[in-house]
């Protein structure tokens, strides 16, 4: 039983950790188009 718990948490963490990434990945491109409207001016 004790390994179904481990294995959920580490499924969670997993998830967690991907949210995290992607939306950090999601920023990063939002910073860049800012950065490449203000070299235009």
């Amino acid at each position: 039983l004790l390994a179904y718990v481990y294995y959920f948490c580490f499924l969670y963490l997993v998830i967690i950790l991907y949210i995290i990434y992607t939306i950090h990945i999601f920023c990063i491109i939002i910073e860049l188009n800012i950065n490449k409207n203000e070299w235009r001016y």
